[in-house]
Parts: C-alpha cells; structure tokens; sequence
C-alpha cells in the first residue's frame, strides 16, 4: 500500500500513520477532549474525515483499539515538503488511520478501508486551513 503525504500549508504538520487490523466498527475511535467527556465515532469502509475546529476544536488526543493496532509512524512536514512511502505490514480488510496535528492541536482524522478489494494507495494533502485526502482501492 502506497502512503503520499505532502504539507502545502505555511506550519508544520505531524501526521501520525496507523493500521489497525480490520475495520473500525461502532464507536471504535475515543476522542478525548480538553475538559469533557470521551466520545466515540464509528469509522466504516470508505474514506471517512473528521475535523476538528469551530464546535470542537479541543480535541487532546484520539484512541484507536489498541489490541488491533499493528503499526504506528510518525512524519513530521514542515511547509512545502512531502513524502512518499509504502505500508508493508498492511494487509487487504485493514484500515489506516492518519491523525494531523498543527501548532501543538489535533486538526483532522482521517480513515480508509476498501475491505475484500485492498486499500491501494492513500493520498493526504494539509494545508493551512483544512487537511484533505484521496484514496484507490485495488
């Protein structure tokens, strides 16, 4: 599976890179906000974002089901650099999660899942105002 990740933003961005085994299923994903309670989202097949600002911008960290992460990687992008890597410890049916972090705060969650067909390749572009991605299945 072919992984690009590229900043066409003005800050650094830190994008953390998960595969979980499987699909995400009902309330599979924690977010834990800044005084408040943890609330869950149910990520499914597909590419699915989430983005935090306007009425939740206070998003401190996200927890994915530990028991199915297989692998974990960090990229750190300073404005206008990108990278492009392979995913080898990702097989067909599992999901990659991509968490965006700009000046210190969670922006955006990001998941793809093809199921049966096999994730190809997976596109993330941040940028000032918004993180966006594309994605192929096989």
């Amino acid at each position: 599976m072919s992984l690009h990740l590229a900043n066409g933003g003005n800050a650094t961005h830190e994008l953390s890179v998960s595969v979980v085994s499987g699909e995400l299923g009902d309330e599979s994903v924690g977010l834990n906000r800044i005084g408040r309670d943890i609330i869950h989202v149910s990520p499914r097949q597909g590419l699915v974002t989430y983005r935090f600002t306007g009425a939740q911008p206070d998003v401190e960290s996200i927890e994915l089901p530990q028991n199915r992460v297989v692998s974990q990687e960090e990229f750190r992008l300073t404005p206008n650099e990108s990278v492009q890597t392979n995913i080898t410890d990702f097989q067909t049916g599992d999901t990659l999660v991509i968490i965006d972090r700009r000046d210190g705060r969670i922006s955006t969650l990001i998941t793809a899942n093809c199921d049966d067909q096999g994730l190809d390749f997976v596109s993330i572009i941040a940028s000032t105002d918004r993180t966006s991605a594309a994605y192929a299945c096989d």
